[in-house]
């Protein structure tokens, strides 16, 4: 009996130690994939940091080249005006631009004439048959940006006719204008600067599909 319990107690203890052994091993196996994970976890912590600084580099650098596009535009738009609610009676410019020579003059009181315009054309899809209630806007460029201001200034008048006419601005510039009004309309009565569409004028050089400009007549 005492050689069998001997046998048996040395067959114990060697299989103790076999899991001991392998636990250990487990235990090691463990702490490798814990190092890796911990490593992993750096890599991509790391990883993400970099990609946000990216991001926020590309972000700043799209935010720079908006605002030159905005300033671009702005210069390309100084000279021009945008009148509403002209007829559009006659598909030849030469038309619209001797009806707002005539309008300026004798309703603003401004002196003005053909050769004060560098070019004219009407804003917006051409329509096979015009709609006499709803005229397409007309932008006019004009030579200098002083005429621009005498007819801005002298705008008022039309506040009792059906026509009117504002600067062509850029689409982000015609929302801050807007913002800027809500947020004031309750100060004192302001005039509202009209509705956003969300479509970059006709005149902006980001614009596709835009007509071409029609050459203006000399005198």
């Amino acid at each position: 009996m005492g050689k069998a319990e001997d046998g048996k107690g040395t067959s114990d203890s060697e299989v103790l130690n076999r899991i001991l052994l392998k636990l250990e091993s487990l235990e090691n196996d463990l702490k490798g994939l814990k190092e890796q994970s911990n490593e992993s976890a750096l890599d991509l912590k790391s990883l993400s940091e970099n990609l946000r600084r990216d991001f926020d580099s590309v972000g700043k650098k799209l935010e720079s080249q908006a605002v030159r596009i905005i300033v671009l535009e702005k210069q390309v738009r100084k000279r021009n005006l945008i009148w509403f609610g002209i007829p559009e009676k006659d598909k030849n410019p030469a038309q619209d631009l001797d009806t707002l020579v005539k309008l300026v003059q004798n309703q603003l009181g401004v002196d003005f004439q053909p050769d004060d315009v560098e070019d004219v054309w009407r804003v917006g899809k051409k329509r096979e048959t015009p709609d006499p209630d709803r005229p397409r806007p007309i932008c006019l460029e004009l030579r200098s940006v002083m005429k621009k201001r005498q007819i801005l200034a002298a705008k008022s008048a039309l506040s009792s006719t059906k026509f009117a006419v504002k600067e062509d601005l850029p689409m982000e510039e015609r929302e801050r204008r807007r913002n800027w009004w809500l947020q004031n309309q309750n100060v004192k009565n302001l005039p509202g600067p009209g509705p956003i569409t969300g479509k970059r004028g006709a005149s902006s050089p980001a614009d596709k599909g835009r007509p071409s400009k029609a050459a203006v007549p000399k005198n």
